[in-house]
């Protein structure tokens, strides 16, 4: 039996993939990994590529769209350009400013501005 606990008993390859609770996303992870296998240098060579070229590049995984592209531009690989767009920001999108691209007045730190208005947003959604 697999513990939460951190127990060493508890592993991946003792307990299975169905321990994981990953549920539909399944494929998804498979995906990724895959295609992370099939790109083992991508994080060095997205170094010397445009964001457009980067987010392209993870745009083909399955499963992976503009906006999680985005999370790992920003998150994953300190492209600090990089916007990611959930129901929160673009809440604040449609409170703030006329249309999306103002936040490319922003630029080159437009993903930092992002995690401000989302920290904001969430925290004062009825402003």
């Amino acid at each position: 039996m697999c513990h939460k606990n951190g127990d060493a008993d508890c592993s991946f390859a003792k307990a299975g993939l169905g321990s994981c609770s990953l549920g539909y996303r399944v494929p998804y992870i498979f995906a990724a990994a895959e295609w992370m296998l099939r790109h083992p240098d991508f994080v060095k060579e997205s170094e010397t590529m445009t964001d457009d070229e980067v987010r392209d590049a993870l745009m083909e995984i399955k499963g992976v769209g503009i906006k999680v592209a985005s999370c790992v531009m920003l998150f994953g690989l300190q492209r600090m350009n990089a916007f990611p767009v959930d129901v929160w920001v673009n809440r604040a999108i449609k409170k703030a400013f006329r249309d999306e691209s103002e936040i490319m007045n922003y630029s080159p730190n437009a993903g930092l501005i992002q995690q401000y208005i989302f920290f904001y947003e969430k925290n004062h959604p009825n402003r």
